[in-house]
């Protein structure tokens, strides 16, 4: 709330418009895990403590998308699906349904108890998630992310781009969730690895 009132008092109609947007993306997320909770018995809360749960299990057994030199940068930053090996991919499928929803993962946690707290974190695909979540909570200033999960909105303060040619972000029809992301029209020489489409 404070984001939006930030926002009003400003005059930064684009940061609240995009601040709006990823509310409204969490409150739809939120509802189909509802949805979902109700079908197999159980609360959305207790759910989410599950997930959280094996979400944090998941960086014990498969290590951290967290670290404090994302790419090689010197900068803090969340690595995106895959970056765990084939052991980490069902956590990473946990963490997206934590994210999509607006929720920390075990990785969001390590950021917040880790040295770079505060700074400028950048995501990378699944780890948008975790650099949006920082930011529209207060616990970032502000962030840079690269391939946004197709229906991802940033909020303000992040400012993302999409890949052209990357199908994760839903290529250049990734600028309807993000009117104002940079859309980077370099060719792809590995289907959605950071090094391949975004990197230098």
């Amino acid at each position: 709330m404070e984001k939006v009132v930030n926002s009003v008092t400003t005059g930064d109609v684009g940061s609240l418009l995009r601040t709006v947007g990823n509310v409204a993306q969490t409150i739809v997320a939120q509802k189909i895990e509802e949805k979902i909770a109700d079908k197999i018995g159980i609360s959305p809360t207790l759910l989410n403590a599950g997930l959280t749960g094996l979400s944090i299990i998941g960086n014990e057994v498969a290590g951290s998308r967290y670290t404090d030199n994302f790419q090689g940068t010197g900068q803090p930053g969340f690595n995106g699906v895959g970056n765990r090996g084939p052991i980490g991919a069902p956590f990473d499928a946990v963490d997206i349904v934590l994210g999509y929803q607006g929720l920390p993962t075990a990785s969001t946690g390590d950021y917040i108890n880790g040295s770079s707290y505060a700074t400028s974190p950048t995501g990378y695909s699944g780890g948008v998630f975790d650099a949006n979540y920082l930011v529209s909570t207060g616990n970032a200033v502000g962030g840079n992310t690269f391939a946004p999960p197709f229906g991802t909105v940033a909020p303000g303060g992040v400012n993302p781009t999409i890949g052209a040619y990357d199908l994760v972000n839903g290529g250049v029809l990734g600028v309807i969730p993000n009117p104002t992301a940079i859309i980077n029209y370099k060719p792809c020489t590995a289907v959605h690895f950071f090094d391949g489409c975004y990197g230098n």
